[in-house]
């Protein structure tokens, strides 16, 4: 789960309009920066109470054949899915279809991992399961979640279930298989049922493997080879960690029934809003992630697959809503959202430039070939490749097909997310750390 990190000043020296700029004309401002500096193509929406902030569109939902970002255009929201999974679950124990302290085996004996009488449908929902990152399902893979569940029967736990936080989509998946066991429906007409048909939610729906889905946004990404199209979503089967599309009113109105208790009642709202890691460094709880700022708390859920990459944020005091969704892959996200969040709570930022992104010179004894253990890359990277490349293209760093962006103290990050660092070792060897796991590939 990537971590919105607070800092009050981006690396740029170009200030933002003066205070007498309107709300509006500044997060204008920020969104056009990002535009030209990174080319954001996607959907921003901004509201505080019944009054819309800011909304608006960029770039091209199509490339191919030029077609605008606008209202109707649905985005693949990967892991945002999760919060719909959650809410779906908590709706299912309110009505007494489950119980989230029972174990596994429980609800499906036929489940024979030899963990499946410790591992709870709570731990699995709070990703404190011991489960694994992935469950190793490969993007062209259009497996069930039964299909999947059988996978994860021979994985050994990496803890004791609650001893720890882990996040793990292999968790997620496994309780999606079991909640289908449980109710005999499968999890797209579960969702829909519970969420999207309460609620009416026009431009939301689950992905069903590769079946056109009207007014969706091209996924893109640029390469060492160009602007490529890439996968809507992880993998092409079934998928309860990642497997829904909406847009930003879509998002804004089923974020909003959560906290006004439209989908849930006071004690499962309790529950998605309450730290399940108080001494921990990653404050979470049921589908949200947790941000302090001050007297405002942040729930936020976000997600990132392949082109797309997608936010959403509610601070229920002030009633703040942000969503972000986009179609471009190399969206600096936690930045945007940073930035947009502090002037809307009238804080100064500073606007982005090129000498974000990572040049080719200053790592110019580090070009060439790293293999790292296979393995340890399947399992914490999910992609079927050990030998990995840095190299330079038009005058940008890149790390096989990613765009690399300076991080803190000399390394080394994809531009859309914290939760990977790149530096080199005394041998100049690549080191790869990703939550919490250091992946070391040797210089070739």
């Amino acid at each position: 789960m990537a971590t919105f990190v607070y800092y009050s000043a981006a690396k740029s020296s170009e200030n933002l309009p003066a205070n007498t700029t309107s709300l509006e004309d500044k997060l204008a401002d920020i969104m056009q920066a990002y535009v030209d500096v990174y080319d954001f193509s996607g959907s921003v929406s901004i509201q505080q109470g019944e009054q819309i902030n800011y909304k608006q569109h960029f770039g091209l939902a199509n490339r191919s054949f030029g077609i605008n970002n606008s209202d109707s255009t649905i985005y693949s929201i990967n892991s945002i899915s999760k919060l719909f999974t959650t809410v779906m679950v908590l709706r299912l124990q309110q009505q007494g279809v489950l119980d989230l302290k029972q174990p596994i085996a429980y609800y499906w004996p036929e489940f024979t991992a030899p963990w499946a009488s410790q591992v709870t449908l709570h731990h699995l929902l709070s990703h404190q399961s011991g489960l694994p990152r992935e469950s190793g399902v490969a993007s062209h893979q259009a497996l069930s979640l039964q299909q999947q569940a059988e996978l994860l029967q021979t994985q050994t736990l990496l803890f004791t279930p609650g001893a720890a936080y882990e996040y793990s989509n292999a968790g997620i998946t496994l309780l999606g298989a079991i909640v289908e066991e449980i109710s005999q429906q499968s999890y797209q007409n579960l969702i829909h049922k519970q969420i999207i048909e309460p609620l009416q939610l026009k431009h939301t729906g689950v992905y069903q493997g590769n079946v056109v889905v009207e007014n969706q946004a091209v996924p893109y990404k640029l390469t060492a080879r160009g602007v490529v199209s890439q996968q809507r979503s992880k993998h092409l089967g079934d998928n309860a960690g990642g497997n829904i599309y909406s847009n930003t009113e879509g998002l804004r109105q089923f974020i909003q029934a959560i906290f006004t208790e439209k989908l849930i009642d006071a004690h499962s709202l309790k529950l998605m809003t309450t730290n399940l890691n108080p001494k921990g460094s990653d404050p979470h709880a049921y589908g949200f992630s947790i941000q302090n700022f001050g007297a405002d708390t942040l729930f936020m859920a976000a997600g990132s697959g392949y082109g797309n990459k997608s936010v959403v944020v509610y601070e229920p005091k002030k009633q703040l809503f942000i969503a972000i969704t986009s179609n471009w892959g190399n969206t600096p996200l936690f930045d945007i959202l940073r930035n947009l969040f502090l002037t809307t709570s009238g804080q100064s930022v500073e606007l982005p430039d090129k000498s974000q992104f990572a040049k080719p010179q200053t790592f110019k004894a580090y070009l060439g070939e790293y293999q790292f253990d296979p393995d340890l890359i399947s399992k914490h990277l999910q992609v079927n490749q050990s030998v990995f490349t840095l190299h330079q293209h038009q005058n940008k760093l890149y790390l096989n097909d990613d765009l690399l962006v300076n991080k803190n103290k000399g390394q080394l990050g994809f531009i859309y997310t914290d939760e990977l660092i790149i530096k080199f070792d005394d041998k100049a060897n690549m080191v790869i750390n990703i939550n919490g796991n250091q992946l070391i590939g040797q210089n070739l």
